[in-house]
């Protein structure tokens, strides 16, 4: 996972794993003491899925209102909204991007 990213505005976005978790998650805050929002949980979509998933790197949008996650194991960029403007939303997929060339190495928004 890379280093913590800091936005304008102070939202920062990071990956954090626990003592007993097998994947950093991703996570979001505004400030040093803004509530932590969990975006995205590798655990959570393999128990869904059934798929190992990992986060190998994420790139948030400039404004903060979306992330992007790499996981090279399935050769997968997913597009997730974070709940920026309204924090009670939880953050969801919006977009999926899979093919067959090997790993993303990079990403970036325009």
């Amino acid at each position: 996972m890379v280093q913590p990213v800091r936005l304008p505005g102070d939202l920062w976005f990071y990956g954090k794993r626990g003592a007993s978790e097998n994947q950093f998650k991703l996570y979001m805050r505004r400030g040093d003491s803004g509530e932590e929002v969990l975006l995205v949980d590798p655990e959570a979509l393999q128990k869904r899925t059934g798929k190992p998933h990992a986060i190998n790197y994420f790139v948030p949008s400039p404004d903060g209102r979306m992330v992007l996650t790499a996981n090279s194991a399935e050769n997968r960029l997913q597009l997730w909204n974070s709940p920026v403007v309204n924090p009670l939303r939880r953050a969801s997929e919006l977009r999926q991007f899979v093919w067959t060339d090997g790993p993303a190495t990079c990403a970036a928004f325009d």
